[in-house]
């Protein structure tokens, strides 16, 4: 309440306390433009009439500024005229609402995304609008706007005779065409260009959208185009928009469905799409509000910044005659004059949120006025020093009445301060039990006695989930006063049983409900009635696991103790598990017990977020587990292929050597068929840790599919039946054939040895499917995007949770020696993570398994040019040679001298450095180890390249992990090759280095 002159501070509530954290007598103190953080604006309100501010912004006693929304009524007592204001906290409106900003500029980037070109021209094909892609693509014709279509973009004198947009000025149809460009005399490329009508009222052509595509990247634009339209549609339905326009030069207003379905009508029942401003205002906007919502246009209209935008919110009329609220965020759009020619935005619903917080509003004042008026007194504390004393919190008006005191004399003072004889009473023991303990305490009617009062007392003492103690009690100096009291008392918990969002029960020994609060009704299903004077266990509304620990915490309770918190399933009237937290309390008469009285909360959400939670966590234990073998699989393959290298080349010199009739030859045959099938074992590996990568391209997977049924077919036994779901319109992935090839006669292997001893089915299919947001939360290395599923699943044995644990694990198999190596799902695992899908496994023990891998879809179109057979070429350069590891370094020293190349050999890098400083021009090329002490291979590049910038390098990796082209260029890297490459590869490389 304030002074409605000065504004000075005449009453608050405790409301009004809490909000600003001062005291309430600082508060009295006080002038209201103090709480402001804009004095000025609130000097000027002072004096406003319309008993309403929308928005303001106060500062707390720490500092902490916030919105409020005001509420103010001004009448005059003894004379003097006086203002009561109610103050609300809308912070959290206001993030609801800095969401929808952020939500509404996501839209305008999809919008601002599209970059097809678009023309919009009259029925005289004379160009009205163009958009930025026009612009851009036909700068140097510029202005566009003004002049004939075809004299801008064909550079003809007369209308082009394949014209669609003739074609649909005469017959109102959609007319498509594939047009020259940039001229019918010197074409370099074709674009699709497709007329649409924009028809008036009456039916009649009135302008032409003209829509330009570049068929070039038809594919691509195809693609991007659905993107976009699906994201669109997805964003709008997802976040229940209402989207308009308003078109200055038009002065109308064009609305989509879902602004319609807003006001509960519909776009036939209203008569189209667009509608004046005057109407608009009679149909939809509330008498009251259509000022300010005047007022608001015209600003968009006046106003010089290109950038404006406002949030608006403001009443509306639904169709059905009921009152609504409605939040509209809105934008404008300047021609080169800067004039504003649009304006547009977007609409939501907010009229259920309103209610909702209204209802909330009123639930905390229902609940602060029962606190206030129970007739027992009730005090809250703050335990301090680790229970040694309590501190009061709260105090409620009616122990005010009984002890003679005021609120304000005892918030922030010790129990024992206020009340000295608190210990000998037996309070403050039970305080500290209760505080410790966590279990509710009664103390029986006692009396109290200190220098101040004098009163027989009885005390409930409970402990708050914030750790707060509640001491509730009655002063029983004249029984009918304490009669009265207790009269009075339940009336308000009847009202609070009644309204509580949790669910209150009592029950008696035999567990028959005794009375249970209306709250069940919204969270099981059932009706009061239905459930009164019935047992749970006749009921079944119990699991059977929670109905035993029900029976056993009730018997507890009679026995003298409390249920401070119980988990129980319930099953709701249509069946659902419903997840409920209880707690429970025994019910005295004549010091007995005679009942349990418990509150029991929904937590179902919750439980459902705990196995979401734990669920997510699995998953990235898994993943983490699979990336730490592949790391350690990484760096074997590394010192394997330093082992192979001198192995393969010895080898392979050796055999070049000797004529085929010499006995050797063929040993020495074996010994490289050995090493080339280890080289393969490491690229397997490589493949897992995912290392190693091939040329990819664009591919229909569905035939790759059938390439490899069709082989697989003679070696699958006959008793199994192999079916086949393939959907050959899926899009094409960007992958290497051949390994899609081994995924799927890995999978279809794995599947049919599940079960060759008997007869069965493997079932492979492929569909496209889209992964949606709760998909990609599940498994982190897919996104919101479409994918090409493969899915091969078997009728075999199955596996059990520890199976799958390790089925990805490099050399793990449940096969005998003779059946497989333990490499199949490991290397399919490699190949499927670095195509960036995921592959997924689903088995039950004797009843099958199955695999689905998810592939992403292709966006682009590659070409490759397969290599022509060529020999083995040589040369007379120069070539350095760094490894640490000597027998590598001394086989492709002798490998290369063996083609007429002059190779040094250096095996420590900083030597090799100091090399090339003193003669830097001694060498044609430099062939590096990825890995070596001291100086690794990219840092030993990029310290040769400043050195000179002009000597090619070749490095050398065992990992075949992937480098950036930007660090290859950076660094002055020509190419990167394995260790375990052929000569003949090798040798080609290097000519394609020193001749480039």
């Amino acid at each position: 309440m304030l002074n409605g002159e000065t504004a000075a501070i005449t009453e608050v509530n405790h409301a009004a306390v809490r909000l600003y954290q001062y005291s309430r007598d600082e508060m009295l103190t006080m002038n209201a433009i103090e709480l402001s953080a804009e004095p000025e604006k609130s000097r000027k309100m002072l004096h406003d009439d319309t008993g309403r501010i929308p928005l303001r912004y106060h500062r707390k006693k720490d500092g902490t500024i916030f919105p409020v929304e005001i509420l103010y009524s001004d009448f005059d007592h003894q004379g003097h005229p006086m203002r009561i204001a109610t103050v609300r906290d809308i912070t959290q409106r206001k993030q609801a609402e800095q969401a929808l900003l952020q939500s509404e500029r996501f839209l305008q980037n999809i919008f601002d995304g599209i970059q097809d070109g678009i023309s919009v021209l009259d029925s005289n094909l004379n160009i009205v609008r163009v958009n930025a892609w026009m612009k851009k693509m036909y700068a140097a014709q510029a202005p566009l706007t003004g002049n004939k279509c075809y004299r801008v973009y064909q550079k003809r004198d007369s209308i082009c005779p394949w014209c669609p947009s003739l074609h649909t000025i005469k017959t109102g149809d959609v007319k498509t065409e594939i047009v020259p460009y940039p001229s019918p005399d010197k074409p370099t490329r074709l674009i699709e260009l497709t007329s649409f009508p924009i028809k008036d009222m009456q039916g009649n052509v009135a302008n032409i959208i003209e829509h330009v595509k570049d068929i070039t990247e038809r594919i691509r634009a195809e693609e991007a185009l659905r993107t976009s339209e699906a994201q669109l549609s997805n964003a709008m339905k997802i976040a229940k928009l209402g989207y308009w326009e308003y078109d200055v030069a038009e002065d109308l207003f064009t609305f989509n469905d879902h602004f319609y379905s807003i006001f509960r009508t519909s776009v036939e029942q209203v008569g189209g799409y667009k509608m004046s401003p005057s109407r608009y205002a009679e149909t939809f906007l509330h008498p009251d509000d259509m000022a300010q919502v005047a007022i608001e246009m015209k600003q968009a209209l006046e106003t010089t910044d290109p950038h404006f935008s406002r949030q608006l919110e403001h009443r509306i009329i639904y169709a059905d005659g009921e009152i609504g609220y409605l939040p509209v965020r809105y934008f404008v759009v300047k021609d080169d004059q800067g004039r504003t020619i649009k304006t547009y935005g977007a609409n939501q619903d907010i009229t259920e949120h309103k209610r909702i917080q209204e209802v909330l509003r009123e639930r905390e004042e229902r609940f602060r006025e029962l606190f206030e008026n129970m007739s027992s007194g009730v005090a809250i504390y703050e335990a301090i020093d680790n229970g040694r004393d309590f501190v009061f919190k709260d105090f409620n008006k009616g122990s005010e009445r009984m002890e003679n005191i005021k609120k304000e004399e005892v918030v922030g003072r010790s129990v024992i301060e206020v009340f000295p004889g608190v210990k000998e009473f037996g309070l403050f023991d039970i305080f500290q039990r209760v505080w410790q303990t966590g279990k509710s305490e009664h103390q029986p009617i006692s009396l109290y006695k200190d220098d101040r009062i004098c009163g027989w007392r009885k005390n409930y003492v409970c402990k708050l989930p914030s750790g707060e103690i509640v001491a509730i009690y009655d002063a029983l100096t004249a029984q009918k006063q304490a009669e009265e009291a207790l009269r009075k008392s339940e009336e308000k918990l009847r009202l609070l049983f009644n309204h509580i969002n949790d669910v209150f029960y009592s029950v008696d020994r035999n567990g028959t409900i005794l009375e249970i609060s209306p709250s069940v009704t919204r969270i099981l299903g059932y009706k009061s009635e239905q459930l009164i004077g019935k047992s749970f266990p006749d009921l079944n509304i119990l699991s059977p696991e929670s109905q035993q620990r029900a029976l056993s915490d009730t018997m507890k309770v009679f026995s003298g103790e409390s249920i401070d918190i119980a988990q129980y399933e319930f099953y709701a009237s249509d069946g659902t598990s419903i997840y409920g937290e209880v707690s429970g309390s025994p019910i005295y008469a004549d010091g007995k017990i005679i009942a349990v009285a418990s509150v029991a909360r929904n937590i179902t959400d919750r439980k459902r977020a705990e196995a979401e939670k734990a669920k997510l966590e699995e998953q990235l234990r898994r993943s983490q587990k699979l990336e730490t073998i592949g790391t350690l699989a990484g760096g074997i393959a590394h010192d394997f292929n330093n082992i192979l290298t001198p192995i393969m080349g010895y080898a392979d010199m050796a055999l070049s050597s000797l004529s085929p009739s010499n006995p050797l030859h063929e040993d020495l045959e074996h010994i490289l068929r050995a090493a080339t099938r280890a080289k393969d074992l490491v690229e397997q590996i490589l493949i897992f840790s995912r290392q190693l990568e091939k040329e990819r391209k664009p591919l229909s997977l569905h035939l790759i599919v059938k390439k490899a049924l069709k082989l697989l077919r003679p070696a699958i036994p006959t008793t199994i039946d192999i079916q086949q779901r393939i959907d050959s319109s899926c899009d094409k992935v960007l992958a290497d054939a051949s390994k899609m090839h081994q995924v799927i006669v890995n999978l279809c292997t794995n599947a049919y040895q599940a079960m060759e001893d008997k007869a069965g089915t493997v079932t492979i299919e492929l569909k496209q499917v889209h992964i949606d947001a709760d998909m990609a939360k599940i498994h982190p290395n897919l996104n919101e995007a479409d994918y090409v599923r493969l899915t091969i699943s078997d009728t075999g044995i199955g596996m059990n949770e520890a199976t799958m644990e390790r089925i990805f694990e490099p050399f793990f198999t449940t096969k005998t020696v003779d059946k497989g190596t333990g490499m199949g799902l490991s290397v399919v695992h490699g190949i499927v993570r670095s195509h960036n899908g995921e592959i997924i496994v689903l088995s039950v023990p004797g009843k099958g398994s199955k695999f689905h891998v998810y592939l992403p879809t292709a966006k682009t179109e590659m070409i490759t040019n397969a290599e022509e057979e060529q020999p083995i070429p040589g040369g007379h350069e120069s070539i350095l040679v760094v490894d640490d590891e000597e027998a590598v370094a001394e086989v492709l020293k002798r490998l290369l001298q063996r083609i007429g190349y002059r190779v040094v050999v250096r095996t420590n890098s900083i030597e090799a450095l100091k090399d090339i400083r003193h003669q830097s021009k001694g060498y044609d090329l430099v062939i590096v180890d990825l890995t070596m002490p001291g100086m690794k291979g990219l840092d030993f590049a990029r310290r040769l390249h400043k050195i000179r910038a002009d000597l090619p390098i070749i490095l050398m990796t065992g990992y075949g992990e992937n480098i950036t082209n930007g660090i290859q260029k950076q660094y002055g890297i020509k190419q990167i090759i394995s260790k375990s490459i052929t000569l003949k590869e090798l040798a080609l490389t290097i000519r394609c280095v020193i001749d480039a």
